[in-house]
């Protein structure tokens, strides 16, 4: 349970109980709606240095577990919570345990009231002259009930949650994980795996040290460790950012080779390679192992039977055909990347005449260019 934070004083609440915001409320949130742990109610408001914090009203019970988020793209944000006596309540910063926060985001992680009752939330923001902006809070319930266990195997695997809470393990193979509903938590494993999330709204998305926390309006936080790809609404996100660099026929990430190589890496470890792209340009290519996460031999020759053929016949390989015939033929990589609406999408990318692939991997991704898978039936 959550009691009060021992600091704040009662003069502290009682100065908190005079604030005209306090007073007069932005808004209310009422949680707990729905009971497979969406983001039950949430709403906007706007901060001007006249009024740097804004109290809204949120009905909580006691013992239930709930989250909270803010979010602006105008203003750096800052979430604390207040019992309806003004007295300022101990909470866990998402921050502080392992949550990515942005500039502009805060989170409130696992708050769990000791009583039942309308609780203030305070969203401000930091103070500079002049500012008025926007921001966004949402709050929501996490359910207690019970929990459903998904195993895969070693090979690729196609693996579905319930609408409860759900584990979910991929083991090896490069695995294709949906949760559906609830709070779920996804463990890839080895391999090169994707979880699908189909949603209502925007989704909330943080990563850190391996980990992702993804909260969506219609199914809850799900938790992601070694998982290469996130696929929301088909838009896929790569959630190890690529560092890639030219080899001999392309572009090559050591780190994604080595992991997805255990052979390599204990070669390069055991000083008998110097490098994975050592490896990869003298044989990896012509073995058909992947440079780099959204490149995807078996895809690419499953949906080109006119490429594998070259491939049997010792005529190219996978890798250096879509290098220079590929791309242009409007061909994918990979599930996870429509060649031709990345070209469709951004002009100044097919006027250059590149390859589209590449300049995501080397510009896009961190300029926030979106991606998108290349069917949603190449992922059932």
């Amino acid at each position: 349970m959550t009691g009060r934070n021992p600091y704040w004083t009662d003069l502290d609440a009682s100065d908190t109980r005079a604030l005209e915001s306090w007073r007069f409320p932005d808004g209310t949130l009422v949680p707990g709606a729905q009971n497979n742990g969406s983001i039950s109610d949430s709403l906007g408001g706007t901060l001007t240095t006249s009024e740097i914090t804004d109290f809204i009203s949120v009905y909580l019970t006691a013992g239930e577990t709930y989250n909270f988020v803010s979010v602006s793209s105008d203003y750096t944000t800052r979430l604390s919570i207040y019992d309806n006596q003004g007295y300022l309540m101990d909470f866990k910063d998402g921050g502080d345990y392992g949550i990515v926060e942005s500039a502009r985001s805060d989170t409130i992680i696992d708050f769990v009231p000791n009583s039942s009752g309308t609780y203030k939330l305070a969203v401000g923001f930091q103070y500079v002259p002049g500012s008025f902006g926007y921001y966004g809070v949402a709050v929501a319930q996490v359910p207690t009930q019970a929990t459903n266990t998904v195993n895969g195997t070693a090979q690729a695997d196609t693996l579905y949650g319930t609408t409860g809470d759900d584990v979910i393990n991929g083991l090896g193979g490069d695995d294709i994980l949906y949760g559906g509903q609830g709070n779920d938590k996804f463990d890839g494993g080895s391999g090169i795996d994707a979880v699908v999330i189909a949603t209502t709204g925007t989704a909330t998305i943080f990563t850190d040290k391996g980990t992702t926390r993804v909260t969506t309006a219609s199914e809850g936080t799900d938790t992601l460790t070694n998982v290469e790809l996130l696929v929301i609404n088909g838009r896929v996100n790569v959630l190890d950012a690529p560092h890639v660099k030219r080899v001999e026929g392309g572009l090559f990430d050591e780190n994604f080779y080595r992991q997805q190589n255990p052979d390599v890496d204990a070669a390069v470890k055991a000083g008998f390679l110097a490098s994975g792209e050592e490896h990869f340009v003298k044989y990896g290519r012509f073995e058909g192992r992947d440079p780099h996460v959204l490149f995807d031999e078996d895809y690419y020759l499953s949906t080109n039977k006119d490429v594998a053929d070259a491939v049997n016949k010792g005529q190219i390989t996978a890798w250096q055909h879509f290098q220079d015939y590929g791309w242009r033929e409007g061909r994918d990589p990979s599930a996870f990347f429509d060649t031709s609406d990345y070209l469709t999408r951004y002009g100044d990318v097919k006027a250059a005449g590149v390859n589209p692939l590449d300049h995501y991997l080397i510009f896009g991704e961190a300029e926030g260019r979106i991606v998108t898978v290349s069917s949603l039936s190449d992922l059932i």
